[in-house]
């Protein structure tokens, strides 16, 4: 979504590994239109039904959910996903996740 309908700045991305733990934060501009967009897919990750969400989003006919890829984390990789608004009109999304089993 930002990389098609982004705000003009700078893009940071930060990525931690503790363990077999990743934490992903890319923190960029963003309207208010677009946090809520954010937002509203998080919720969606969130919730109960998140799984029936994801399968609903991914095999519609109609336009692709704006928060596709956000549902794909949450329910495919047990990603915990947060949001965050920053002062200068930007904001950081927070992705954590496990991509490798301790094991390997």
């Amino acid at each position: 979504m930002f990389r098609v309908h982004g705000e003009d700045g700078k893009l940071e991305c930060a990525v931690r590994r503790q363990g077999n733990h990743d934490r992903i934060e890319l923190t960029f501009p963003a309207d208010q239109p677009t946090f809520e967009t954010y937002r509203q897919a998080i919720e969606k990750v969130q919730a109960s039904d998140a799984e029936a969400l994801y399968l609903e989003a991914l095999f519609t006919e109609d336009e692709p959910d704006a928060g596709l890829g956000l549902l794909e984390l949450g329910v495919d990789y047990g990603a915990r996903l947060t949001i965050d608004r920053l002062e200068n009109g930007r904001m950081c999304l927070v992705a954590e996740l496990a991509l490798e089993d301790e094991t390997e």
